[in-house]
């Protein structure tokens, strides 16, 4: 049974406004999943369907074999949510509030192993710092590796990509892909680079003639080729060695934010996104959901 699965989901606001189009979607259990998309795709409308903030126009929405309009509490109860702009009562301490919200959920879980586990410090700052993002991934894959579903919205692209088990990317309310990364690179069809440091200026290597390889540009003792095909990157190297001494070599894919311009047709989820915001929504958004 999926974690989190839709049918035909729909919403319309006032008379034609379609926030979100026949969405079929199904996160299996310990999935960490990636839900991208411009401002006003949808990502927002949709979640805040599966939470019952919002009822669909038609279709339907489980969450862990919970219809969502219908047992939406039993749902809330065995969920967390971490939106965007989410805001503490300064009148708490952090253990305070951890504490509260524990009998909140009625859990017995452990204040002190709670803050033990993501590390919070007597002064915490407001960021977090390179390990603290990493340590924040370990936590999620640990999570995902004891059944936990996580259902990851945002605009990072790097930290989706350096997470996620898929993606699934919405445009103008319709989901328009959804599968690995590593796969949406092979249905997009996009370029890749290798670059290859000589120990001398290469000059002309012929490496124009290998099969798939699209364009080469040497720069001193760098030569970076572009091939249609990630697999030419062996042929590249080989037929380079053959010929020059080859000191160091650095291999590009199709980055996510390359995948997603090519999948919605030139909208940005980076830094900058451009396009109008959601109904139900904010710019720059980063929410996570996890059942």
């Amino acid at each position: 049974m999926p974690s989190i699965q839709t049918n035909g989901l729909t919403k319309v606001f006032g008379e034609d406004v379609v926030a979100v189009d026949d969405l079929d979607l199904a996160i299996e259990e310990g999935e960490i999943f990636g839900f991208l998309g411009p401002n006003g795709a949808g990502k927002s409308t949709t979640i805040n369907m599966l939470l019952d903030f919002i009822r669909p126009t038609d279709g339907s929405a489980q969450v862990l074999g919970i219809d969502a309009q219908e047992n939406p509490r039993a749902i809330r109860e065995r969920v967390g949510v971490l939106p965007e702009g989410f805001g503490f009562d300064g009148n708490l301490t952090g253990r305070e509030y951890v504490t509260w919200t524990i009998e909140t959920k009625g859990t017995t879980d452990d204040p002190d192993a709670i803050l033990d586990e993501v590390g919070i410090l007597d002064e915490p700052s407001s960021g977090l710092d390179p390990n603290g993002i990493q340590h924040m991934r370990s936590i999620l894959r640990d999570r995902a590796d004891d059944g936990a579903t996580v259902f990851f919205s945002s605009h990072i692209l790097s930290e989706v990509e350096a997470v996620c088990d898929r993606v699934g990317v919405m445009n103008e309310g319709r989901m328009v892909a959804v599968d690995t990364i590593d796969n949406l690179r092979d249905q997009a069809g996009g370029t890749a680079s290798i670059e290859l440091e000589c120990a001398s200026p290469p000059g002309d290597l012929g490496v124009e003639r290998v099969d798939d390889v699209t364009d080469v540009t040497v720069e001193e003792t760098a030569l970076t080729v572009e091939v249609a095909d990630p697999s030419a990157k062996v042929d590249v190297v080989e037929h380079v060695a053959g010929r020059a001494e080859v000191v160091d070599i650095l291999s590009k894919e199709t980055s996510l934010e390359e995948l997603f311009n090519t999948y919605t047709g030139g909208g940005r989820d980076a830094d900058g996104a451009a396009g109008g915001e959601e109904a139900t929504g904010e710019p720059g958004e980063t929410q996570e959901v996890s059942a």
